[in-house]
């Protein structure tokens, strides 16, 4: 299915950990076609390779008893290290409260930042993660990590010691894909490629979060443990969601071929 979209000018990429598909004409794919046929995010992984990290736990601790922080530990997909990266965090009491006075020490595991300009605070922005209410509750929402994959460059100094700055979700163009499935096809069907568009955020409010998949470290099956698929009309990305627009009246067999048919495609339906 893959190749036969590919073959017939539709995109496929991933962005920010989710598999996405832009049908050549702006035709919305509908939820049952994505949900089908979302082990082409294992293809994809398995074909290209990427050195991309899972998240799995995290500790908190004064390093060197004065510099409070939280090492979050990745374990890598393929090949590779396990490796660890580590954020500037508080460990103490911002106010008086029933359970402590300021300045004492939080339980074991919880931590808080003190605004939204700390590198914790951007590295769960750019994850796509919810967010928690309060700047001292993110320790309650660590999981949401799980089942998004991590890029990142390793520091100079310690190799198993990820550069914070550089951690982001996993991101591989529609052009690569392309290159990786039908490289003797990259320059013929250059012309076919639809028009790029400006793509547009959504909103914090509109950001859904990642599903705990239940990954496994390595995985060479063809099913997807990873990422969601994501419908983008129009150059719009829009994370899978019962406000989707569903094509009715159509059964997802009857779109499969009108999507991917001979015939469509050469009554214009690859622009």
């Amino acid at each position: 299915m893959l190749i036969r979209l590919l073959e017939r000018g539709h995109e496929v990429c991933i962005e920010s950990s989710r598999l996405i598909i832009r049908s050549a004409n702006n035709q919305p794919v509908p939820e049952s076609f994505l949900e089908k046929h979302s082990g082409m995010f294992q293809e994809i992984l398995d074909r290209i390779k990427p050195k991309v990290y899972e998240y799995y736990e995290y500790s908190v601790a004064a390093y060197d008893g004065r510099y409070p922080g939280i090492t979050l530990q990745f374990r890598p997909i393929f090949e590779g290290e396990y490796s660890f990266a580590i954020f500037n965090v508080e460990l103490t009491r911002e106010r008086d409260t029933k359970a402590g006075r300021r300045g004492g020490k939080l339980p074991p595991g919880q931590f808080r930042i003190k605004s939204e300009r700390c590198g914790f605070y951007q590295f769960w922005l750019h994850s796509g993660a919810v967010f928690p209410r309060r700047l001292s509750a993110f320790h309650d929402y660590m999981g949401r990590l799980k089942g998004i994959l991590f890029t990142a460059e390793c520091s100079r100094k310690e190799p198993k010691r990820l550069d914070a700055k550089t951690i982001r979700p996993l991101s591989i163009s529609a052009e690569t894909v392309r290159e990786a499935f039908l490289p003797d096809m990259v320059q013929t069907n250059a012309g076919q490629t639809p028009d790029k568009r400006r793509t547009i955020l959504p909103d914090k409010v509109s950001t859904q979060s990642h599903v705990n998949r239940g990954l496994q470290p390595k995985s060479t099956t063809g099913t997807s443990k990873y990422g969601k698929a994501v419908n983008r009309e129009a150059g719009i990305g829009t994370p899978l969601s019962p406000s989707i627009q569903r094509i009715k009246d159509q059964s997802n067999d009857e779109w499969t071929a009108r999507f991917c048919s001979p015939a469509d495609h050469h009554q214009g339906m690859v622009s």
